[in-house]
């Protein structure tokens, strides 16, 4: 069995793809840690697989400290940490969403990571050994970009800029030196960029007689590694 041992935090893990993900772990023979607001979900599925149930709240630093606390006191160590708990909204346009639906968004789905980061990676880097995997959704690398652009008619669909280091004055030299080689490895760009070219890309994009259009190119990357 490939987990044979291991022990993995599977968030939001009492259903839907957690659920999945705590089953198959067991099944790889690891010993799971199902943190969820479903208390009794979890306490079932729990039973089914031998495994820790934890009513944990991501959005709560305090709650995922004794997540990280019950798992330890129960296992000795975490080795996995699987960050699936996630929430969504009905569809609708970003300007309609309400501010307290957006913060509960944001506090689940990315302020969770800062917290299981903050009371896991810890015992991760003193052991030396340890793996996160995150789960997002296609939507964040490839969105429905028709129909945003009928939904901001008569408003132009906007883009995303993501500049790669910029060799000015805010950069280092030494540090342009140690990176520019690097960006070529993981930039599209191919190496370090300038505020000249940073402040053309808009005008490039925005501008009507440049014939440019938005565009988005999902990237996926995965790195697992034991040590």
């Amino acid at each position: 069995m490939r987990l044979d041992g291991k022990v993995a935090v599977i968030t939001g893990g009492a259903s839907g793809f957690g659920e999945g993900i705590v089953r198959r772990f067991a099944e790889e023979g690891a010993r799971v840690v199902i943190a969820d607001l479903n208390e009794t979900a979890a306490q079932a599925l729990a039973r089914d697989v031998n495994g820790l149930a934890v009513r944990t709240d991501v959005s709560r630093g305090e709650d995922v400290k004794k997540l990280a606390q019950a798992a330890t006191d129960k296992f000795g160590t975490i080795d996995i940490l699987v960050n699936n708990a996630g929430i969504g909204h009905k569809p609708q346009p970003l300007d309609t969403l309400p501010e307290s639906d957006f913060d509960r968004i944001i506090a689940v789905n990315a302020k969770s990571v800062f917290h299981t980061a903050h009371e896991i990676v810890p015992g991760m880097k003193a052991k030396k050994r340890g793996v996160i995997l995150n789960i997002a959704s296609t939507g964040g690398v490839s969105p429905r970009r028709e129909r945003a652009l009928r939904k901001l008619r008569p408003v132009r669909a906007s883009s995303a800029i993501a500049p790669a280091m910029i060799s000015g004055s805010a950069t280092s030299a030494s540090l342009r030196d140690s990176q520019c080689p690097l960006t070529p490895l993981r930039i599209p760009q191919g190496g370090c960029t300038t505020v000249t070219r940073v402040g053309a890309t808009p005008a490039g994009l925005i501008g009507e007689d440049t014939g440019h259009r938005p565009r988005s190119s999902p990237v996926s990357r995965a790195f697992t590694t034991w040590r």
